[in-house]
């Protein structure tokens, strides 16, 4: 649970959980010849294709929250685990990717994204040669009057995998969605679809902060993964909110700034640990990180945590 808010998932979240599961549970059917759980006759997020049979997508969503509430609901259905292990996954070995759902064909095409949603924000294992197959295919079938979100997941993925300027392609993309003279979010380019279409919005925010600035929430950590949009000099991403502290980034081509501006009495300090070298540096509210650009990982020190260096200048990091 990343929020770390126990009282809310007591009260709320875990009954979220029981209903859903309750749900898919139902949903089911055990195929004796795949040993699997399936679920037929579904609409993927994908528009071009409903009444398939076993939507990667909706079978990953299913495991995920029988997975979730086997660990979150009190005295869970045994069945739930059960189902959870044993639903199934389409997978095509010989091309090492993701079918869409059962019977897709490579070269079908599509609306919009799908199966490049399990690797965000499902945040699904998989190897990268897999994540990088699941795009390439995709990208090429996916038509381009699709709704605005498609680009920005597409720009996301691209940068997981290291493709820089593929995901700046997919992400300036996304500027034909923006209708003049109010900057209104269109469904497809140039105007067509549904108007102020939020999702759209949605998504290009999601490719600015999950993308360029790799943030990643996890349930025991925050990870920071941050780079520059080509064309851009500097990114600020401001109040980050994060177990009652509150962050600033601001994100330069080779180096960063973290800043905790403020936190709540009860929320726990916060420790950045640089993931090449292990190095940790406590974060005080006020103080402000310079950092060169990596994978970094923030997360809670706990009262029982000894150690973490306060002063931070040297092993790539500086006080400023």
């Amino acid at each position: 649970m990343a929020t770390h808010d126990k009282k809310w998932m007591a009260s709320i979240g875990s009954v979220i959980l029981r209903e859903t599961a309750k749900f898919w549970a139902s949903r089911v059917e055990y195929d004796v010849s795949k040993k699997s759980y399936v679920i037929n006759y579904v609409m993927p997020p994908d528009e071009y294709h409903y009444n398939v049979n076993n939507s990667v997508y909706t079978n990953y969503i299913a495991k995920l929250n029988l997975e979730e509430a086997v660990k979150m609901v009190p005295d869970p259905p045994l069945n739930w685990t059960i189902i959870a292990k044993n639903i199934f996954i389409p997978f095509d070995p010989l091309n090492k990717y993701h079918p869409e759902f059962e019977g897709y064909k490579i070269g079908t095409v599509v609306k919009q994204a799908d199966v490049i949603l399990l690797g965000f924000p499902l945040l699904v294992n998989m190897s990268n040669e897999v994540r990088e197959n699941d795009l390439r295919i995709y990208d090429r079938v996916t038509t381009i009057r699709g709704p605005a979100m498609t680009k920005s997941m597409f720009a996301i993925g691209w940068l997981d995998i290291g493709e820089t300027a593929r995901a700046d392609k997919s992400f300036t993309q996304g500027y034909t969605n923006i209708q003049e003279p109010f900057k209104i979010w269109s469904e497809t380019p140039r105007g067509g679809g549904t108007v102020n279409f939020i999702t759209g919005a949605g998504g290009f925010l999601q490719s600015v902060l999950f993308g360029y600035g790799g943030l990643r929430l996890y349930d025991k950590q925050l990870n920071f993964k941050p780079r520059l949009p080509s064309g851009t000099i500097q990114l600020n991403i401001t109040g980050v909110n994060y177990l009652g502290n509150v962050i600033n980034f601001r994100i330069l081509s080779l180096i960063s700034y973290i800043t905790v501006t403020s936190r709540k009495v009860s929320a726990p300090s916060l420790q950045l640990i640089m993931t090449r070298s292990g190095w940790k540096c406590l974060l005080r509210v006020g103080r402000t990180l310079q950092v060169y650009n990596n994978l970094f990982v923030i997360e809670a020190v706990s009262n029982q945590q000894k150690g973490v260096p306060d002063y931070c200048d040297g092993y790539n990091a500086t006080q400023v």
